[in-house]
Order: C-alpha cells, then structure tokens, then sequence
C-alpha cells in the first residue's frame, strides 16, 4: 500500500477481486468469485507522463489440478 512520505498516512488502496455486487464481479463465473485469487506478482510500474501506475495480476483461480 502507498504511504505518504511526509505524513504516513495511507494515500490510496485497492482491492483486485470485486466483492460480490461490486462492478465486474458479475463478470466471475460460478464460485470463482468466493475462492478467487487476483495477486499481483511483480513490482509496479509508473508512467509519469500519463501519471498512472501498472500492476499485473495473478490468473483469477486457484490452480486445482496437478501436473
């Protein structure tokens, strides 16, 4: 989560997983949305001439089957 430098106060959060009745989350399938798994994976990236901030996201489902 982003701090603020000058005060420690917590700037922003955001969650990758909707909760149920939340936008997009009638876009889970089945239960997928109960035992999802959106985490990222690798640090950030910053576009400073856009001013946004990328992170990529894990598959939305737990892997269930072995190899």
């Amino acid at each position: 989560m982003p701090y603020r430098a000058a005060t420690g106060e917590r700037a922003w959060r955001f969650w990758t997983i909707p909760l149920p009745g939340e936008k997009a989350s009638e876009t889970w399938v089945g239960n997928a949305l109960e035992h999802g798994c959106g985490t990222t994976w690798v640090t950030g990236s910053y576009d400073a001439a856009l001013g946004l901030l990328y992170w990529t996201t894990g598959k939305s489902l737990p892997r269930l089957q072995r190899r």
